[in-house]
């Protein structure tokens, strides 16, 4: 019995068309899977960087907000009367804005070392600090000096900004809105403490309360 010759195939010009375009479909689903890969990478470390940022600036406008606060409550706890005008507000001043406008001691260290009254404190040991709000900004405002005669010699602050009001309280035997005509004159109720407010776009109620030591004191 006689064997046949095995058959050599040979490959027609379609079926290396067919296998050519195979790996072109390949290689274009590939390049498109690589795309979208890198789209949604690049989408994922936007989002990342732009999460990271919120985080740096909230967390910085938290520490204006402290710093803020904590300027504010260190002027009240060092404010001391001292005779006539060491304490005005709005209705006792022709400054625009004006919130408040007191005197204050110094330096925390000064004012904890004290002893004697706030009569007795030299004028290089006081300080002038002016409250002002200007277009919804809290302004802080100082002078190096009890009672300045120079209105060219202030230094300015920006406590905060975008504030849609902001209030004073002052506690005597109750809280009341009004600064007493008698709190500068010797021998009347004392001012216990001054309770501040305000409403930010930000951080919506803001309040803080100084016992302040010409209560303690009298």
């Amino acid at each position: 019995m006689t064997s046949k010759p095995p058959v050599k195939r040979v490959s027609s010009n379609h079926d290396r068309q067919l296998q050519t375009g195979m790996t072109l479909i390949e290689l274009v689903i590939a390049v498109a899977i690589t795309a979208i890969i890198g789209l949604i990478s690049a989408q994922l470390l936007g989002a990342m960087i732009q999460n990271s940022q919120q985080i740096t600036d909230h967390a910085s406008e938290l520490e204006r907000l402290d710093r803020g606060l904590r300027i504010i409550q260190s002027d009240f706890d060092q404010l001391v009367v001292r005779g006539e005008n060491s304490l005005l507000t709005a209705e006792d001043s022709s400054v625009p804005g004006l919130l408040i406008e007191f005197t204050r001691l110094h330096e925390q260290p000064l004012a904890l070392h004290t002893t004697g009254p706030a009569n007795s404190l030299n004028s290089d040991q006081l300080e002038r600090v002016r409250y002002v709000l200007e277009s919804n900004n809290l302004v802080r405002y100082s002078s190096p000096v009890g009672m300045p005669i120079d209105e060219d010699h202030w230094y300015q602050n920006t406590l905060f900004t975008r504030l849609s009001q902001a209030r004073l309280y002052f506690l005597y035997e109750d809280w009341s809105e009004q600064l007493s005509d008698a709190t500068n004159s010797a021998g009347s109720t004392p001012l216990g403490a001054i309770r501040f407010e305000a409403e930010s776009d930000r951080w919506q109620h803001l309040e803080l309360v100084s016992m302040l030591r010409t209560g303690a004191d009298s």
